[in-house]
């Protein structure tokens, strides 16, 4: 029997900013489209002593499980340029573009006694991501970017853009016993967005207003909702009737 219920085989989901610099300079992405340059100047084998390529020394040029990675999902590029000198007692972040969202923190109570010793940072993003058929997907930082010594940490999480719609940055800076700095240019991922489907993904961009802007945040944060859980319930039993 024909089941007019079957779900479709792909899925779409739009990125949108008011942002021109963001849109022109820094879209969001495919994840294919960021492989790192040290990956992609790897040859596949080693050589062996006559010089030719020695395939039993294979490279992570083809790496299953790196390649499988880069197939899938989008990638969050920084919009910005930006200098986070740590100290101590604090530190101080200095954005170059105008115009563009700046960071914040959150204070420390949220997570008691975890991350001792880390200042938190949060990079609020100028993009809203929307996705309509309740996909869940990984927000990880793309590690084989990262400067593993140096880099800030960026935490993990699983989000859904049905029921939310922002992409800020939560990061970690280690406090160290003299001060550092940690430079972010413009274009360099931080964020790989992994659906967690085995359905096709379909992705746009978007250049709109900043009233636009304005009420899709006001849509997924209605005054008088509550809690993003709370907004979740409510939403999903709208849809229900």
């Amino acid at each position: 029997m024909f089941n007019i219920f079957k779900k479709s085989s792909t899925f779409k989901i739009d990125a949108y900013t008011c942002s021109e610099s963001a849109f022109n300079y820094t879209p969001v992405v495919k994840a294919h489209h960021t492989l790192p340059s040290w990956w992609v100047d790897l040859p596949a084998a080693g050589k062996d002593s006559r010089g030719f390529p020695d395939f039993r020394n294979r490279t992570m040029k083809t790496c299953v499980g790196f390649v499988d990675l880069f197939k899938i999902g989008l990638v969050v590029e920084y919009w910005d340029d930006l200098v986070i000198t740590v100290k101590k007692d604090g530190y101080t972040a200095e954005h170059r573009l105008q115009g563009m969202p700046k960071s914040g923190s959150h204070p420390n109570f949220q997570w008691g006694r975890g991350f001792p010793r880390h200042h938190h940072i949060k990079l609020n993003s100028p993009w809203l991501l929307r996705e309509k058929t309740n996909i869940p997907f990984l927000f990880c930082p793309p590690m084989w970017h990262m400067d593993l010594i140096n880099a800030p940490k960026i935490m993990t999480g699983i989000v859904n853009f049905k029921y939310q719609s922002q992409v800020n940055i939560n990061m970690f800076l280690p406090i160290r016993e003299k001060p550092y700095q940690i430079k972010i240019k413009r274009g360099t991922p931080l964020i790989h967005l992994i659906p967690l489907t085995e359905r096709t993904m379909e992705f746009q961009n978007h250049l709109v207003s900043p009233g636009e802007i304005d009420t899709m945040n006001r849509s997924f944060n209605p005054e008088g909702c509550g809690t993003y859980p709370e907004r979740k319930r409510l939403l999903a039993r709208a849809v229900e009737r």
